[in-house]
């Protein structure tokens, strides 16, 4: 390779590094409003969301609750520093 193209390989994943901290922070922040929107959405429209096959129910479900636990562990260690 050449160093013209390592040097683009580095960019391109610090650009990509940057993009994956944005959306997960954006997810971060608005996890709660995700989730009030899909329970509206199944309630609304079950027979569109009932095509979800059972088995990613529970990994929906650990994502869920996985980004509560961390929201809650975000607050309680910043409150314990204070």
């Amino acid at each position: 390779m050449t160093k013209f193209s390592t040097f683009g390989m580095a960019i391109c994943y610090q650009l990509l590094a940057l993009c994956m901290k944005r959306l997960c922070k954006w997810i971060s922040d608005y996890l709660g409003v995700l989730v009030l929107l899909s329970a509206v959405a199944a309630l609304l429209f079950p027979g569109t969301l009932g095509r979800l096959k059972p088995a990613l129910i529970n990994p929906l479900l650990g994502v869920i609750m996985f980004g509560m636990g961390q929201r809650w562990v975000r607050r309680e260690g910043s409150q314990r520093l204070k």
